[in-house]
């Protein structure tokens, strides 16, 4: 049997907050990307 893993509040907030950063990084890099893209074409 798997024992659920129990999340407090702090690890939960922090795990958010880094999940935001990721996909801010993401969206801002394939931004950036596709500009350069276009600036090539």
């Amino acid at each position: 049997m798997k024992q659920p893993r129990i999340k407090y509040g702090n690890e939960q907030q922090k795990y958010q907050w880094e999940h935001k950063l990721q996909s801010l990084q993401t969206y801002f890099l394939q931004d950036h990307l596709s500009n350069i893209y276009i600036n090539c074409q």
